[in-house]
C-alpha cells in the first residue's frame, strides 16, 4: 500500500510586500515537489480573516505557480490605520496531499 505524501520543500512570495487597495499583487509558489505521478499541483491564495469565527475567503486558484493581477482587500484597524491582511497559501497534488503556508 502506498500512502500519499504532500507537496514539501516550497515557499510562497509575495510581491510587492505593502500596497494599496489599488495594487496588483503577485503571489509565487517556488520550489514545491512532489511524486512525479502526483503533478500537476494545485495552487490556492486564500484571505485568512482576524475573526476565528469566520471562514477564510479563497482569493484564487489556479495551476500556475505564479499568479499576477491579485488585489486584497483594506483593512482599518480601530486607530483608523490600515492593518495587516494575512494571506495563506494552499498547494495540493492531484490525490489531495496538501501542505499549507504563510
Amino acid at each position: 500500500m502506498t500512502i500519499n505524501s504532500p507537496p514539501i520543500n516550497g515557499i510562497m512570495q509575495i510581491s510587492p510586500q505593502t500596497g494599496t487597495i489599488d495594487t496588483d499583487f503577485s503571489v509565487s509558489f517556488l520550489g514545491w515537489e512532489d511524486r512525479e505521478e502526483n503533478y500537476p499541483l494545485v495552487y490556492k491564495v486564500i484571505i485568512v480573516p482576524d475573526n476565528p469565527n469566520e471562514a477564510p475567503q479563497v482569493k484564487t486558484w489556479s495551476f500556475n505557480n505564479n499568479i499576477k493581477g491579485l488585489n486584497f482587500p483594506a483593512k482599518v484597524g480601530e486607530d483608523g490605520t490600515e492593518t495587516v491582511v494575512t494571506i495563506r497559501g494552499e498547494i495540493y497534488d492531484i490525490y489531495g496531499g496538501k501542505t499549507q503556508t504563510e
